[in-house]
C-alpha cells in the first residue's frame, strides 16, 4: 500500500469531500475547511482525529510522515548502508530482528519470509538506578 492509499483509507467516505484541504502528509487545516460552504459535522468524527493547533489528522495515520520510522525497500537506494542487525517487517507477518550481511539482492528472504521494511535497532539508555 502506498502513503496516498493509506491516507485515502484513513479518511474513508469523507476523503473526496475533504481532499482539497488534505496535505500530502495527511493533515488538514480545520479552519480553512470549515470556512468553505461544505460543513462536515465533525463532532461525530472528532474523536478519531489527533489535533495540533489548527491542524488535524486521523489517528490511524499519525506516524505517516516517517512511516513510523520504517524504511520501505523499493529500490537499491532504500537498502541499509551498513551491515548489521535491524528490526525487519516480514511481508504479511510480523516484526523480527534480522541481520543483513549482504546487499547484493534486493529481495531479502530469510527463513521466516521476505523483508519489505526495516529500521535500525536503537540501543536503549542505561538504567538510572
Amino acid at each position: 500500500m502506498t502513503k496516498e492509499e493509506k491516507i485515502i483509507e484513513a479518511y474513508g467516505e469523507y476523503y473526496e469531500k475533504m481532499k482539497p484541504w488534505i496535505s500530502e502528509e495527511g493533515w488538514f487545516n480545520k479552519n480553512a475547511f470549515y470556512q468553505e460552504e461544505f460543513k462536515l459535522k465533525y463532532q461525530d468524527l472528532d474523536m478519531f482525529f489527533s489535533h495540533l493547533g489548527d491542524f488535524m489528522i486521523p489517528q490511524s495515520i499519525v506516524g505517516i510522515t516517517n512511516n513510523n520510522g520504517w524504511i520501505k525497500i523499493e529500490s537499491e537506494n532504500d537498502l541499509p548502508n551498513a551491515r548489521g542487525s535491524f528490526w525487519t517487517f516480514i511481508e504479511g507477518k510480523e516484526v523480527v530482528i534480522n541481520t543483513f550481511n549482504t546487499f547484493d539482492d534486493m529481495e531479502f528472504t530469510f527463513d521466516n519470509g521476505k523483508v519489505t521494511h526495516y529500521q535500525s535497532l536503537i540501543k536503549p539508555n542505561e538504567p538510572l538506578y
